[in-house]
């Protein structure tokens, strides 16, 4: 992950290959959350996740798309556990993003009952693009075998093997 359009900036010598800037998020300000320092959980977006049960690998997730990342997984987690939907169902489901002052955007899929009830509630709603939900791979494994699923918003797709 290169984190902004040209990560660091600075190029490799003889590779052609940008350096990353991932640690962008991070900071050296003394009693800063971000200041990374021994037992810390600083802020950041890279969330790869392992899925577990009673000590039993049940699955892996992992988001693309910034500060969308952490909402992302955490409702594609929902759509799993809360709601029993496969992994591409949990994948393709409509998103929202909490976009900060009270606004929420809502991906297309949603409901007017939804947008009227947070609304009611304070916030004000707009629409999302797809391009604005992060993107999603997914896979579980269930008693039939392994279930993917694979974010429509992106390029990928679920294979066989």
């Amino acid at each position: 992950s290169l984190y902004e359009s040209f990560g660091s900036g600075v190029i490799a010598p003889d590779s052609g290959l940008l350096l990353h800037n991932r640690g962008n998020g991070f900071t050296l300000r003394d009693g800063h959350p971000n200041r990374p320092e021994g037992g810390k959980r600083p802020y950041h977006t890279i969330i790869p996740a392992m899925l577990g049960e009673d000590r039993d690998f049940k699955g892996c997730l992992g988001v693309v798309g910034g500060f969308m990342q952490p909402q992302a997984q955490l409702q594609i987690l929902r759509n799993v556990v809360d709601r029993g939907m496969t992994a591409q169902q949990a994948v393709d489901a409509p998103r929202l993003r909490v976009l900060g002052n009270k606004e929420v955007g809502l991906e297309e899929g949603f409901d007017a009952a939804t947008a009227a009830d947070l609304i009611e509630r304070g916030h004000s709603v707009t629409g999302l693009s797809r391009f604005d939900c992060g993107g999603a791979q997914l896979i579980l494994r269930t008693e039939a075998g392994l279930d993917g699923g694979s974010d429509r918003r992106k390029d990928g797709h679920v294979g066989m093997c």
